[in-house]
């Protein structure tokens, strides 16, 4: 009888730490992640939604027809949505690398050249057009 009350009270004991080791681990798990989030909340300065003019910012524009929308992981493009693959920056130019889905289905790779925003202000390097085109912050930032 004395085995089986020892070997219930270990059994006890060692289900007792590996609950205090679990907890321990999730808590770990939630300060990285608060970590993390708190690092992602920083973004960069273009992250936001942008309009080619103030009235492609309205809620009234249903097809996003002139606006760019910049997040941690996608750019949005009027009907096209890509998602980020990469991204460096340099001397004020972020170069972003991404992989599109087209509006007619079509899938292809893009990377966007962005300038940092001045006065609420952010320029699109065209290269594939050939040309630059300023964009207007949609989220309060540009002077209307």
């Amino acid at each position: 009888m004395k085995n089986i009350y020892t070997v219930s009270v270990a059994a006890l004991i060692l289900m007792a730490c590996s609950a205090e080791n679990s907890t321990t681990d999730a808590e770990l798990t939630m300060a990285d992640d608060a970590q993390f989030a708190d690092e992602s909340m920083s973004g960069r300065s273009i992250d936001g939604r942008w309009g080619i003019q103030y009235e492609a910012c309205s809620p009234a524009n249903e097809t996003g027809d002139g606006v760019i929308l910049v997040s941690r992981y996608d750019v949005i493009i009027g009907m096209d949505a890509c998602s980020i693959t990469g991204s460096s920056e340099e001397g004020g130019v972020y170069a972003i690398q991404a992989m599109c889905d087209g509006a007619e289905g079509d899938q292809y790779e893009a990377t966007f050249h962005f300038s940092t925003p001045q006065d609420g202000v952010m320029r699109w390097d065209n290269r594939e057009f050939n040309r630059t085109e300023d964009y207007i912050s949609c989220d309060g930032g540009a002077m209307h």
